[in-house]
């Protein structure tokens, strides 16, 4: 099979060579890689000629952000697999051959995904990723797998049409979610597929823009599947979003009333901690008491009295120290 890995990057010359290193260092040999650049001011154009024979198609020109960037990829990918690698991470040595194996075997399989090893300047390395198999509807709350760390049939890239452009943070679990909702299989494996560095200029330096994209995506998500209705008002109401999404998704895969509740409580869940680890007192009072109101079992099965108490006793530091070590 021949893969397809996309890198959109501006500005990250200080880490893009050892990007490209990994992709070109792979031992899977039928790959391409694709380098989309916005028009960086600093080293990466010098970089990238450097290893121009080796690179597939590569331009540096000013775009509409990393969506558009991965798109402009797209545009070029030739690939039976695509995913996308940013300037910032590296490609794990042997990923691209234990992907290309994996999908051989696994013609049902439209999306696999694996952990990454989270590392950065003066933090101590973490792997993240599921530590089990996921079904369907658990791929609906937010962005469930690191997206390094996945592997596409670009068949799915085709029928969702590329990733949404109006979405900067949430593009790749939109590209997920409409995924499953088309009855794509997804499955995750134990194996580590890449690198993930956190940095301060990095776009993970705050959890808050993903998780208002996710609210953004799951309340079309919820528009889109019979049944879902309820669920959409009700996220409104709590989380008081709009929409970036310009048209609802096809939805081809039955979800129960059971499954759609799920989905919604384990995103409140999300949005609760994400507004906790910053200390927005107001947000976090308004989603549990919502929970404690209409979900009282669930309210209390994952201790919100107990992180409510921390948010009124405790100062920002206090509960940034208990978190470090809890």
């Amino acid at each position: 099979m021949k893969f397809s890995v996309i890198t959109p990057s501006y500005n990250q010359g200080r880490f893009l060579e050892e990007t490209i290193q990994s992709v070109l260092g792979q031992s899977h040999q039928h790959a391409e890689l694709i380098v989309v650049d916005g028009g960086s001011t600093d080293e990466s154009v010098s970089i990238i000629k450097k290893y121009e024979s080796q690179i597939k198609w590569w331009t540096s020109e000013k775009d509409r952000g990393q969506s558009h960037a991965i798109n402009k990829g797209l545009a070029q990918a030739t690939g039976d697999i695509i995913t996308w690698i940013n300037s910032d991470d590296i490609l794990e040595p042997g990923a691209l051959a234990f992907a290309n194996d994996y999908f051989e075997k696994h013609p049902d399989v439209s999306i696999i995904h694996g952990k990454t090893i989270l590392f950065g300047e003066g933090r101590k390395q973490q792997i993240n990723g599921p530590e089990n198999d996921l079904k369907p509807f658990e791929y609906l709350p937010y962005m469930r797998f690191p997206q390094p760390s996945s592997f596409i049939r670009r068949q799915v890239f085709e029928r969702c049409n590329g990733v949404n452009e109006m979405l900067h943070y949430g593009m790749d679990f939109e590209l997920v979610a409409k995924a499953v909702l088309l009855g794509n299989k997804i499955q995750r494996v134990e194996v580590v597929f890449s690198r993930y560095r956190l940095h301060k200029d990095s776009k993970s330096a705050s959890d808050l823009p993903f998780a208002k994209e996710w609210a953004q995506v799951l309340y079309t998500i919820f528009l889109s599947i019979p049944g879902g209705a309820h669920f959409a008002s009700e996220l409104q109401s709590v989380l008081a979003i709009g929409s970036k999404v310009a048209r609802l998704y096809n939805c081809e895969y039955n979800f129960t009333e059971k499954e759609l509740e799920a989905v919604f409580l384990e995103h409140l869940h999300l949005q609760y901690h994400v507004h906790y680890r910053v200390h927005d007192k107001m947000m976090c009072k308004k989603i549990s008491m919502y929970l404690k109101a209409n979900h009282p079992h669930y309210f209390k099965s994952r201790d919100f009295s107990r992180y409510n108490t921390r948010l009124i006793f405790f100062p920002r530091g206090i509960l940034n120290v208990i978190r470090k070590y809890r």
